[in-house]
């Protein structure tokens, strides 16, 4: 009977510590991956054309096309992917002929066990999809069939994941590279938006789209500052039940597709029911050009691109230098100023729904963006190379660390 009882108490022990113990090996003090990879205008050029090439719009149903990916191409999806659940993440890839060597570093908020989530993984060709050969968290390794068990549970109706188990037909690693060989098919488009924008998006764009139409309305015909359409649209952000960093990313979308010039009818159809918008012009710091920079970027940033919002400002300076107005140090201001703003709206549930509430109470330009008119602008592309010589160069470095200053020193983001 003691045998017993010593047993008994042994697996009761057992199932208190074990679970302790594999947080404590899984969680770490520090990260592996201290930093994302840095977004080049060379970057964006690319996404840009990889998305004009394999657009489903322009493809013959039924044929089969091959999508390549580089290694940074695959960190920023999958850092994109990570956003959407809401976690700090980062990603290095290395890619071999026939393996995927992936590490990953999630943050989560402070803990007991440590705040950082440091992951290993290790994919290989097998048929038409990988199979995970190792999966590593942290100190604790995990069994292969445990991992295929649990990414088995999570793909379960997910539409991405069905998607994909769809269309793709194979997926190969090649030195530096991904090779997708997939098909199209006549409702791709539509499964693609129902991935992209689930039914709760739709509503919650639907009802600040709305907002937004009712606010138009009462403007006067020569517009206003873009801050008279930000208070209102994060009240009814603040107000609204539910998710408030989905709420906050709904509001900065549809402002973002208004100040772009650009109508949501391409990823909602039905949103050409919806109530058209009057056209009023919207400054900010005196200008609609920085006005629509803020937005834009604030929408990329509260989407998961918070780099590649930053990254897709510079993209524009550097064109522009080379062929239009010039470079703008108060252009990438405006960008870093919304970049900020979409990143605070959309941080941990209750951070966001604090940054609504105060947005709500009212905002001054200057609580979002510093001033903007003595930074240099309008530089041709031989002057900005004599003077800043570009990323890298110190006295580009200087004068991006001084926009960085100014911008985090603005009330709301303090």
């Amino acid at each position: 009977m003691r045998t017993l009882k010593l047993l008994l108490l042994a697996i009761l022990v057992s199932a208190i510590m074990l679970p302790a113990v594999a947080l404590l090996l899984a969680f770490e003090a520090a990260p592996k991956i201290q930093e994302p990879s840095t977004l080049t205008p060379a970057d964006i050029a690319r996404a840009k054309h990889l998305v004009r090439v394999h657009d489903p719009r322009r493809v013959r149903e039924g044929a089969s096309r091959v999508l390549t990916l580089n290694r940074k191409d695959v960190e920023l999806l999958l850092g994109y992917a990570a956003a959407r659940l809401d976690r700090n993440f980062v990603a290095r890839v290395d890619l071999l002929p026939g393996a995927a060597f992936v590490q990953a570093t999630i943050e989560f908020p402070a803990n007991p066990f440590g705040r950082y989530l440091n992951v290993e993984a290790v994919l290989r060709e097998a048929g038409t999809l990988p199979e995970l050969d190792r999966f590593t968290l942290g100190r604790l390794p995990i069994p292969s069939a445990a991992a295929h068990w649990a990414l088995a549970r999570l793909a379960t109706g997910n539409g991405g994941a069905d998607l994909a188990r769809d269309l793709v037909k194979k997926i190969s690693f090649v030195t530096g590279g991904v090779r997708i060989e997939y098909e199209t098919r006549p409702d791709l488009p539509d499964r693609l938006r129902a991935v992209l924008i689930p039914d709760e998006e739709r509503e919650r764009l639907r009802a600040h789209h709305l907002r937004l139409s009712e606010i138009l309305a009462r403007l006067p015909a020569h517009g206003d500052s873009l801050t008279a359409l930000l208070v209102p649209m994060l009240a009814l952000a603040a107000q609204r039940e539910g998710d408030a960093a989905a709420e906050n990313r709904a509001a900065l979308v549809t402002l973002a597709a208004y100040l772009g010039g650009r109508r949501l009818t391409t990823l909602i159809p039905e949103a050409a029911s919806w109530p058209r918008l009057a056209r009023r012009p919207l400054k900010l710091a005196g200008r609609g050009d920085f006005a629509q920079h803020f937005a834009i970027s604030a929408a990329f940033a509260a989407t998961g691109g918070g780099p590649l919002s930053d990254a897709v400002g510079l993209a524009k300076e550097f064109e522009d230098a080379r062929r239009g107005s010039g470079f703008s140090f108060s252009d990438l201001a405006a960008d870093r100023a919304g970049t900020l703003f979409g990143e605070r709206a959309t941080g941990k549930p209750f951070e966001a729904r604090r940054f609504a509430a105060r947005g709500a109470a009212g905002i001054r330009e200057s609580d979002i963006v510093p001033s903007l008119g003595e930074l240099p602008e309008f530089l041709s592309g031989r002057e900005f190379a004599a003077r800043y010589g570009g990323p890298g160069h110190p006295a580009y470095e200087g004068m991006i660390g001084q926009i960085e200053q100014r911008v985090a020193a603005c009330p709301l983001y303090r």
